[in-house]
C-alpha cells in the first residue's frame, strides 16, 4: 500500500523520494560495516539534492530525516541560516542542539535567537541550553529582557528561563 492510498492523498514525487530516502537512511545507519556507510552517505548525497527543492514539506521532510546524523550538520547550518520556512529553521535549531556542540553556538545566536520567528527563537534558545556553553548567556538573557519587556512570546520567555537554568547548571556541575 503507498502513502496516498492509505491517507487518500497524494504526496508529491519529491516528498515521496525524500521519505524513501530518510527510511532507507534510518534502517542503514544502525548497521555496521563499509557498505552500509555508502549507503547512508549515497542517500545523504540525495537528500541534500532534495533539500533544494522549492517544496518546503520536501525540505522538512530532510532537515527532520538526517538531524541526528553526524554528516548532516552542515545543512543543519544552511537550513537555519537561508530556509524561507519556519518550520525548517526551527527544525535546523532542534537538530543543532541534538549535537551538543559548542561550535554551533555562534550561529544559534546568529540565526536562531535573532530570527524574526518566535517558533525558531525558542527552540534555538533550548538548543543552546541542551549545548549548555555559558557563552550563549549574553543573547539569551537581551532576549529574555526584550521578550519580557515587550511581551512578545511567553513561549519564549519560558524558553529562554529554562535555558539560561539549563546553562547556569551545566557550568556548575563541570569537574
Amino acid at each position: 500500500m503507498t502513502c496516498e492510498q492509505e491517507f487518500n492523498f497524494e504526496i508529491s514525487p519529491e516528498l515521496a523520494k525524500a521519505t524513501q530516502a530518510v527510511n532507507r537512511i534510518k534502517i542503514t545507519f544502525e548497521a555496521k560495516g563499509v557498505e552500509a556507510q555508502k549507503i547512508v552517505e549515497e542517500e545523504f548525497r540525495n537528500l541534500v539534492k532534495l533539500y533544494e527543492s522549492s517544496d518546503s514539506a520536501v525540505r522538512a521532510k530532510v532537515i527532520t530525516g538526517v538531524s541526528a546524523l553526524p554528516i548532516a550538520r552542515q545543512l543543519l547550518v544552511k537550513a537555519i541560516q537561508t530556509d524561507s520556512s519556519e518550520l525548517n529553521r526551527h527544525e535546523a535549531a532542534f537538530g543543532l542542539g541534538l549535537t551538543e556542540a559548542k561550535e554551533f553556538v555562534p550561529v544559534l545566536i546568529e540565526f536562531g535567537v535573532n530570527d524574526v520567528d518566535p517558533t525558531v527563537r525558542h527552540e534555538s534558545v533550548i538548543a543552546l541550553g541542551t549545548i549548555g556553553d555559558a557563552s550563549a548567556l549574553p543573547a539569551i538573557e537581551e532576549l529574555l529582557y526584550f521578550e519580557t519587556i515587550y511581551g512578545v512570546n511567553s513561549i519564549v520567555i519560558k524558553s529562554c528561563k529554562i535555558a539560561i537554568a539549563d546553562i547556569k547548571c551545566k557550568v556548575l556541575t563541570k569537574f
